[in-house]
């Protein structure tokens, strides 16, 4: 039988920090076009897991630097290569990098989400994104932001969901994508007031594979269990 088992973190951070950076920067002086924003990206996908990976054992001003530090790989496979395939993976990344350490408020995502929506329509990541920032879910459970514009994008997320796991290449859901947008639309109908529009996504939520804990809220019949 084949079993797998995964590296030691400590020894696969340690080869991530003092290898795989060393070889792939000075590939940077040797390579051209397409070849050059592949590493480029890979520089700041390095980076950006080194930085997952110092959060997660609490480092934070460690994970802060190389956070930062793959926003500025992105940021540079982004302006170097404008025409190219691999512009658009640098944006998403640099995008969802600057979400996770919060460098921008919900209405700037918005802005630059929507501009990156136009050029990757049928990304499930990238329309579930803009949804979420549209509708700005605050710490406290309410929304800071425009529930009724939010209600339909992830009506639309859904839907590039959906069409996304049809696709024989990519049929999986591993991030929940199939089921996050119905959730946040049930939010946003909760909100408007929209009773039937509300268990009509719940429900979808749980058919598309969600916990059914997750929208025992929206699901007037779960909560009196």
């Amino acid at each position: 039988w084949i079993e797998y088992r995964p590296s030691d973190p400590e020894r696969f951070e340690k080869r991530l920090r003092e290898r795989d950076l060393f070889v792939l920067e000075g590939r940077l002086a040797k390579e051209k076009g397409d070849a050059r924003a592949r590493t480029v990206l890979l520089l700041g996908q390095t980076r950006e897991q080194l930085g997952a990976r110092a959060f997660g054992r609490g480092d934070t001003a460690g994970a802060s630097q190389d956070f930062f530090s793959a926003l500025g790989w992105y940021r540079l496979a982004v302006e170097e290569n404008p025409g190219t395939e691999w512009r658009h993976s640098a944006v998403f990344a640099y995008l969802n990098v600057a979400n996770q350490i919060g460098l921008y408020f919900a209405h700037e995502m918005v802005v630059r989400l929507r501009a990156l929506a136009k050029d990757l329509p049928n990304d499930p990541a990238v329309a579930y994104m803009l949804a979420v920032h549209t509708v700005d879910i605050q710490p406290n459970g309410t929304i800071g932001g425009n529930p009724q514009e939010g209600l339909q994008l992830a009506y639309r997320a859904a839907k590039v969901a959906r069409d996304a796991v049809k696709d024989p290449l990519h049929p999986h859901d591993p991030h929940g994508l199939l089921w996050r947008p119905h959730l946040l639309a049930a939010l946003c109908a909760k909100v408007l007031k929209h009773g039937p529009a509300m268990r009509k996504s719940a429900e979808a939520g749980v058919a598309a594979g969600g916990p059914r804990d997750a929208f025992k809220d929206y699901l007037p019949e779960e909560k009196t269990k």
